[in-house]
């Protein structure tokens, strides 16, 4: 029977890749079962006569045999058509590899024909005499550097020492301007105080003149109370010579009281006259209370 197995057997005992025909492998499978069957159908058209129970037997038991080895094949034959177009596939994928690998071989030989042919146009020894004097050069500028260095932290220190004492001279000009700025607010200081010292002086000029009218309204008040006494009596008086005249009319008497009334009339406007004191009264009132 074919055993499609043997051919990866050999190229694995040979250590080379197999080379994987599908239609060949399925082409001598296909022989090896049809000449099988051939050799079958033969045995079946022998004569019945030259059989005997045990090569009937033996055919059958061979015929089982046979369809068990045929089934197993199907089997072995999907797997291998599986592995197949497995192994179809991964050739696929390393054909491909091997263009890319080709493609960026003949890339990177492109590349190093174009950098030799640069490395060429430079003229390495050339260039190295050209490095070597720059080499030069820049070790000579690196002692300038160096030395300028130095230079340049000498110069940092006197210049933190500079700001040091700039510092201390804008402290002492804060201080002075905060001095004229105190001196600024006492002379303000001492104006208000002025002002209130005025004021006080005013107030007090104010309150002595109060005191003053206040006495003399209660003088005034006093006076009007003696005016009113005198008052209600000269009415009594006038009535009393109203009713006189009407009794009497003499003209002695008559003159008596009209001096006498001219008197109480002049008494009366002097009194007119003296309240005008109660206007300045309660016009130092209302002055106190705005004062409170």
């Amino acid at each position: 029977m074919f055993n499609p197995l043997k051919i990866f057997k050999k190229a694995e005992e040979s250590g080379e890749e197999p080379e994987v025909n599908q239609e060949e492998i399925i082409k001598n499978a296909l022989k090896e079962d049809g000449n099988k069957t051939k050799e079958i159908a033969d045995k079946r058209e022998e004569p019945a006569s030259n059989k005997n129970p045990k090569d009937f037997i033996k055919l059958t038991t061979e015929i089982d045999r046979l369809k068990i080895a045929v089934e197993s094949f199907g089997e072995v034959r999907k797997g291998l058509t599986e592995r197949i177009t497995g192994l179809s596939e991964q050739i696929g994928e390393l054909r491909a590899m091997i263009l890319d690998r080709d493609r960026t071989i003949q890339e990177i030989e492109l590349k190093s024909v174009k950098a030799a042919d640069l490395v060429e146009s430079v003229h390495p020894d050339k260039l190295m005499i050209e490095i070597q004097k720059e080499d030069a050069k820049f070790e000579a500028l690196k002692a300038n550097l160096e030395g300028n260095e130095a230079i340049m932290n000498r110069i940092m220190e006197e210049l933190k020492e500079v700001r040091k004492k700039i510092e201390f001279f804008r402290g002492i000009e804060e201080i002075i301007k905060l001095g004229e700025e105190v001196k600024k607010e006492l002379v303000e200081i001492k104006k208000v105080e002025a002002n209130i010292n005025i004021d006080a002086d005013k107030v007090e000029t104010i309150y002595s003149e109060l005191r003053k009218k206040f006495q003399d309204v209660d003088l005034f008040s006093g006076n009007l109370q003696e005016l009113k006494i005198n008052l209600s009596q000269n009415t009594k008086d006038v009535d009393f010579l109203k009713n006189k005249v009407t009794e009497l009319a003499d003209k002695e008497e008559l003159e008596r009281l009209v001096k006498k009334v001219q008197r109480y009339v002049e008494a009366l406007q002097e009194i007119n006259k003296k309240s005008s004191l109660s206007k300045d009264v309660s016009q130092l009132k209302t002055m106190l209370e705005g004062l409170k």
